[in-house]
């Protein structure tokens, strides 16, 4: 009997130490890789203004810089991010991981397809706010660790988590961006990449980073 109460102190100890490294097995980190504490709240506030130089349309967008890494988690592991999007005043949140571009302009919670990240680069989470006027938007970040099988899937823990607060008004402009960059990848509103335009809102990556939705008739 002794020995069995043994194991499973073991098994005890060991479950709430895995436990206890879920917020380290992904991080949120910034351009240079340098991690943010779990919980942290982003305030995103510079924006970019792109005006078409044909149309003269502008779009503006809040880009929040943030990536992501892993962490103590080995190559093995599947992840995916659950988004709380608590609110928005106007436009749309836009999250492109791992691969597919998503856009959502009502409070709700959200999440993406699933993936593992190898290697020690911070994959771009590639996450903005593309405002329409002043306001602010509001969305919290949870990575979930889980598994896939026969294409369901099953959360076993929650990792790091991060907030992002954007708030936009006309004195925090960065700059117009008049000269266009070349066009890395383009999607559609549920995230499909297409080769060519498409009739109806195209979302459109840049190669220096940026993005803008565009109305193709």
């Amino acid at each position: 009997m002794k020995r069995i109460f043994t194991l499973l102190a073991i098994f005890a100890t060991g479950a709430a130490a895995a436990l206890a490294e879920a917020p380290d097995a992904f991080v949120f980190t910034n351009a240079d890789g340098e991690a943010f504490d779990n919980g942290y709240e982003l305030t995103v506030s510079d924006a970019i203004v792109e005006e078409d130089p044909e149309t003269g349309e502008k779009s503006i967008m809040l880009p929040s810089g943030l990536y992501i890494k892993r962490g103590t988690a080995d190559a093995s592991q599947e992840m995916r991010i659950a988004i709380e999007l608590q609110s928005i005043d106007n436009g749309d949140f836009q999250l492109c991981f791992p691969v597919n571009c998503h856009l959502w302009s009502e409070a709700g919670n959200y999440v993406t397809e699933s993936t593992r990240l190898s290697g020690d680069t911070p994959s771009d989470a590639q996450c903005e706010w593309f405002a329409i006027e002043d306001g602010s938007c509001r969305v919290k970040l949870t990575v979930e660790l889980g598994h896939t099988a026969m294409s369901s899937w099953t959360t076993d823990d929650t990792g790091a988590s991060i907030t992002l607060n954007f708030q936009y008004s006309e004195s925090g402009v960065a700059g117009i961006k008049t000269d266009a960059a070349s066009e890395s990848a383009r999607y559609n509103v549920a995230g499909q990449r297409l080769s060519e335009p498409q009739p109806g809102i195209n979302i459109v990556r840049f190669s220096d980073g940026t993005a803008r939705k565009e109305l193709v008739k």
